[in-house]
C-alpha cells in the first residue's frame, strides 16, 4: 500500500458504509483507522480508533435559522462543541 510505504501509519475516510472496505485494508495492513458513521469500530475494534459522526438534524436547523434570518451566504459555520476548532473561511 503506497500510504504506508510513505509512513502512514492511520488512515481515514468519508464514505460512510461503503468505507468498511477501506477499515478492512486497515486491518489487514496494521494500519489505525477513523472510521465515518455509527457501528464502525465493531467492524475491527483493535483498528479503528474513532469515527466521526455528523449531526444532521443540527445542521439543518442551523441552515433553516441562517435562512430565515436572511444571512444564507456560502461559507463555513461553527457547530458543535465550542472546543472544536474550525478554520475560518477565506
Amino acid at each position: 500500500m503506497a500510504l504506508q510505504q510513505e509512513g502512514c501509519d492511520v488512515i481515514g475516510h468519508k464514505v460512510a458504509s461503503a468505507g468498511q472496505g477501506i477499515i478492512k485494508l486497515a486491518a489487514d495492513n496494521k494500519l489505525w483507522a477513523i472510521g465515518d458513521g455509527a457501528g464502525q469500530i465493531e467492524l475491527a475494534p483493535d483498528t479503528v480508533l474513532t469515527t466521526g459522526l455528523t449531526d444532521m438534524p443540527a445542521l439543518m436547523v442551523n441552515l433553516a435559522k441562517r435562512f430565515r434570518m436572511a444571512s444564507s451566504r456560502a461559507g463555513r459555520a461553527r457547530l458543535g462543541s465550542p472546543t472544536m476548532s474550525c478554520p475560518s473561511a477565506r
